[in-house]
């Protein structure tokens, strides 16, 4: 009877011994499979991580000549080569290792990948363009990486209905911060469609922009000169003051619209009095905007206001904001004060003209005019108005 007790522990005991045995096994075959690869291609991978690519060149033509089945070391050489620029030998590695047998699947659409990297790096847009739909059917991560690189080649072709399907496609796969960037590519297509006399359907891009990015900047800009054209003055003015709400480091960019929507209406006072709320919530004088002449023929306390102006000007310092300044002790000044401060309001304009207008607030890029794709990092609403490091 005692027999029967101990049975299980005898199967149990087996079952552990072949477990044991199984993983011993599948340790060696591992070890054998990495022993196989030669040396000279890690050898290679430290030489490109110490970014020596002429010694990790050589190391991975020495293990290609002793392991021509290593997928892995040509798509590192290939790499290397399109890095140097030798877009030629990348492209010919990449469609020679295309043309081999027994490919598994997820070899075959890496391999793909990268000849569509090659090909956009070499300006064939086309050929890139292709090989990258047919990426974005399969599924996995290359459709997601595919789709980026489509997203570049149609931003380089400005054709932006087609970027405008590939940013949904990301956005339905997850990716994040498309909402914006699509909004961008909407105010693209309605200055395309300005410039070739389609208003209403620019209208219709920028109402577009505006339900996927309501803090879009930059499609209030446009929906303002759109009702300015129609001479929607008081429309504009609203459509303006969302800048503000949105965003005030664009205020300087709606100001003087909202100056001529005003002067359209003969309502100077209406301005002087956004300026002044302006100054009171302390956006005014970081914008840049100099509104001492407006503010002080419509001020009852030219004094005070001038003390305003000096405490907002402290809080926030920009050669601007000194500008702004100096020509408010112009109006108080007499004599000799008179020129010196002229010559100092000169010397400061000076200064203004020299620097750079704008900045992005990503890489740092510095431009004298507002683009809304930074040239420097490639991204969409970064460069803003450079009114505080002076």
């Amino acid at each position: 009877m005692q027999e029967w007790l101990l049975l299980p522990g005898f199967v149990i005991a087996i079952a552990i011994g072949w477990l044991l045995g199984r993983y011993s096994a599948f340790l060696r075959a591992r070890q054998d499979h990495i022993k196989t690869l030669p040396e000279a291609y890690y050898r290679g991978v430290g030489y490109l991580l110490n970014e020596q690519p002429e010694q990790a060149m050589s190391m991975f033509m020495e293990a290609l000549d002793k392991d021509s089945e290593s997928i892995d070391t040509h798509l590192a050489l290939g790499k290397l080569f399109r890095s140097r620029g030798e877009l030629e030998k990348a492209t010919r590695l990449h469609q020679n290792l295309l043309a081999r047998p027994n490919l598994e699947m997820e070899q075959r659409l890496q391999i793909q990948f990268e000849l569509a990297t090659d090909y956009l790096a070499g300006g064939l847009l086309d050929r890139a363009e292709r090989l990258l739909k047919e990426l974005a059917r399969e599924r996995g991560e290359t459709p997601a990486k595919s789709l980026y690189l489509l997203l570049d080649i149609y931003q380089q072709e400005k054709d932006w209905i087609q970027a405008i399907g590939v940013a949904e496609q990301l956005s339905g796969l997850g990716a994040k911060g498309m909402p914006p960037i699509i909004a961008h590519y909407y105010c693209e297509l309605a200055q395309q469609r300005l410039g070739s006399g389609a208003a209403e359907m620019a209208g219709d891009a920028i109402r577009q922009a505006l339900l996927h990015d309501p803090a879009c900047v930059r499609a209030y800009l446009l929906l303002a000169d759109l009702q300015i054209q129609a001479e929607h003055y008081r429309e504009a003015i609203k459509t303006l003051k969302q800048v503000k709400k949105h965003s005030p480091d664009y205020l300087s960019e709606s100001m003087p619209v909202l100056e001529a929507c005003y002067e359209a209406l003969g309502n100077e006072k209406g301005f002087n009095k956004y300026l002044l709320e302006c100054l009171n919530d302390g956006t005014l004088i970081p914008s840049g905007f100099n509104a001492s002449k407006n503010l002080r023929k419509s001020s009852a306390s030219p004094k005070g206001l001038t003390e305003r102006f000096f405490e907002e000007a402290n809080r926030a310092p920009s050669l601007k904001g000194l500008h702004s300044l100096i020509d408010m002790q112009m109006y108080e000044a007499s004599g000799e004060d008179v020129r010196y401060l002229q010559e100092l309001r000169e010397f400061v304009e000076q200064l203004i003209a020299e620097k750079a207008a704008y900045r992005c607030a990503h890489c740092g890029y510095q431009g004298k005019h507002l683009m809304w794709l930074c040239p420097g990092c490639h991204q969409w609403g970064t460069i803003r108005p450079d009114c505080y490091s002076d």
